[in-house]
């Protein structure tokens, strides 16, 4: 390990170490958030500059609220918690926090501060896993319909579909059907979703045929596979939205 890397590192153990020991004060100690606005800033610049990607050694996934469906995921930790979704936790405590204190303007400027805007290196999974989680919690903190249909109207937008990779569109897929599920069970339209579904698979068809005209394009395979995918995506929606957890925490 060079002495730059390991710079990184300890760098990186710091920033988990801050966040776990907020979380912590929370959860053991009981610390209201209501005023926590200017520490989640300071918090908020560290995952800024770093574009929303995970710390290194942590794994790109969907965290657990986002993953299950469940709002009340949001105030349980669990071990598998990269230091980000521990980071989106606390801002999702401190809304509720401040909507108990009637803050409901403070809980617009801290949903502004941490709604990311496209992903400028295609192809990052964690900074992607990271956008899609943001966007499930602040769905969850303010569910009235004109804020969900404005943050579902960003989410084509963080992935350009058509130049991804295979990775890169899987996660894509996958998003689509947590968030599916996620409103099925707020009993939200699928007005959106369903427009961005239908992006993903003309792309995916149209690959399909470009390989079937001519044979030494490559992509048709993974085209083939992912339009399974996605078929199968929204089998989950149907089955899933339906059943589990509903409202809002």
């Amino acid at each position: 390990m060079t002495s730059h890397q390991r710079k990184l590192q300890l760098r990186d153990q710091y920033i988990r170490l801050i966040v776990s020991r907020c979380a912590l004060l929370r959860s053991r100690w009981s610390w209201v958030l209501d005023n926590a606005l200017p520490v989640l800033n300071h918090l908020l610049a560290i995952f800024k500059s770093r574009n929303f990607s995970d710390l290194h050694n942590e794994r790109p996934q969907f965290s657990d609220f986002f993953r299950d469906g469940n709002a009340n995921l949001l105030f349980r930790d669990a071990d598998d918690d990269s230091t980000f979704t521990i980071f989106i936790k606390l801002v999702a405590q401190a809304a509720s926090d401040m909507n108990a204190h009637k803050a409901g303007h403070t809980v617009k400027k801290l949903l502004s501060l941490i709604i990311p805007g496209q992903l400028d290196v295609l192809n990052e999974l964690s900074r992607l896993h990271n956008r899609f989680n943001i966007l499930s919690a602040a769905v969850y903190i303010d569910t009235s319909s004109t804020h969900v249909q404005s943050l579902l109207s960003r989410v084509p937008t963080f992935c350009d579909f058509g130049q991804a990779h295979e990775q890169a569109r899987s996660v894509c897929i996958d998003a689509m059907m947590h968030f599916g599920i996620q409103m099925q069970r707020l009993d939200m339209p699928l007005d959106g979703l369903l427009d961005w579904t239908e992006s993903m698979a003309s792309i995916l068809i149209e690959e399909c045929y470009l390989e079937a005209v001519d044979e030494s394009l490559s992509m048709g395979i993974s085209a083939r596979r992912s339009i399974c995918h996605l078929l199968l995506s929204l089998s989950e929606i149907l089955t899933k939205g339906s059943f589990g957890p509903r409202g809002v925490y």
